[in-house]
């Protein structure tokens, strides 16, 4: 990192938990919108201020984001960083729920695209935070400065043995010429760890999990009910594609020429063509099923991110909330499907790619 400069230099060093971080502030954002949306729906959207004035929730959303930089600002405590990324995700999410009175001529909180546009916005935070937390660089002294911030927990709370040896290995691969990293070994190997703890529940039913997972594989079924489930999603597709050709069909003045000029059209034809990228990817993922169970999950893969990438921005244009029902159904795809395929990787690397494990079902 010596050729950069002073800036990017220290931009460059990112926190060790960076990642989960952003994913809480993820989580807080669409979590808060989703329960501010449905509560200002149940109470059939009130307005705070009386007669002359109007409190725009968008406010409250900028009081917690404020509350969260300045918590970041006072505190090196994890705890606060984690408690500021929640409540900064949650004052986001009220703070963007208000787009469609900014961007509209008549301040309309129910401007059409408002919620197409925040799906969007969101779809862009996904792949820009995915893309800060893996592409963290390693250097000399990138390692030292995350041994420091891991040694700080000795101070701020007990240091675990995991904390511990993470912070060793890191300073393993700093200069061995710097005082520093032979000061803080030192330091760091007199400190008696904490004892360890119980794994987390999370830990526990992941490992419950994985057990499940190779003993549902070994069942000559399971292999059928995979086909089965993406058929069924493949079907739901291919329909709502028809359905959009007889939607479009019927309009007598469509052309070319509106349909490149009408928003609602423009997106029922995108809604077209992602049904039918859909309903193609999970053809050829049955097909590659015969072959190798692992290339059909990944074929599959695909077909729930162009669900959830493309088809469902037009999805939430055309049909607003509703779309919530078809992207949690995509979320649930693409959660389990990562999973599966992880263990299917982990059981080809342990039994060896000829094994049974890649056979298809």
């Amino acid at each position: 990192m010596a050729g950069l400069n002073p800036f990017r230099r220290h931009m460059l060093v990112l926190r060790l938990d960076a990642g989960g971080l952003l994913e809480a502030f993820l989580v807080a954002a669409v979590t808060a919108l989703l329960v501010l949306r449905f509560v200002l729906a149940v109470t059939e959207y009130p307005t705070l201020g009386g007669n002359h004035l109007h409190i725009a929730h968008m406010l409250w959303g900028g009081l917690a984001m404020m509350t969260a930089i300045v918590m970041l600002l006072v505190s090196l405590s994890r705890l606060s960083a984690e408690l500021a990324a929640v409540l900064g995700g949650a004052g986001f999410g009220v703070f963007i729920d208000e787009l469609g009175k900014v961007i509209s001529r008549d301040n309309n909180y129910f401007y059409r695209p408002t919620v197409a546009i925040i799906y969007v916005i969101f779809i862009a935070l996904v792949l820009a935070f995915r893309r800060i937390a893996r592409t963290t660089p390693s250097s000399p002294a990138v390692n030292l400065a995350h041994a420091l911030e891991l040694t700080m927990e000795a101070v701020i709370r007990d240091l675990d043995a995991e904390e511990k040896q993470h912070a060793l290995a890191l300073l393993t691969r700093c200069d061995q010429s710097d005082p520093l990293v032979g000061a803080l070994s030192a330091s760091l190997r007199r400190i008696e760890a904490a004892p360890p703890a119980s794994p987390h529940w999370v830990v526990q039913v992941r490992h419950s999990l994985d057990r499940s997972y190779r003993r549902l594989v070994a069942r000559p079924w399971f292999g059928r009910l995979v086909v089965a489930a993406f058929v069924a999603v493949s079907l739901v597709a291919l329909v709502q594609a028809v359905r959009r050709i007889a939607e479009l069909a019927e309009a007598p003045e469509v052309s070319a020429r509106i349909i490149a000029t009408s928003a609602r059209q423009f997106a029922q034809t995108g809604s077209l063509a992602a049904s039918l990228a859909v309903g193609g990817l999970v053809v050829v993922g049955i097909a590659a099923l015969r072959r190798s169970r692992l290339d059909a999950y990944r074929w599959f893969l695909r077909a729930t991110l162009v669900s959830i990438f493309i088809g469902q921005v037009f999805a939430f244009y055309l049909q607003q909330l509703e779309a919530l029902v078809g992207l949690t159904i995509g979320v649930l795809f693409w959660v389990t499907l990562r999973y599966t395929i992880h263990e299917e990787e982990d059981m080809i690397a342990q039994t060896g790619a000829g094994c049974a494990g890649d056979r298809g079902g």
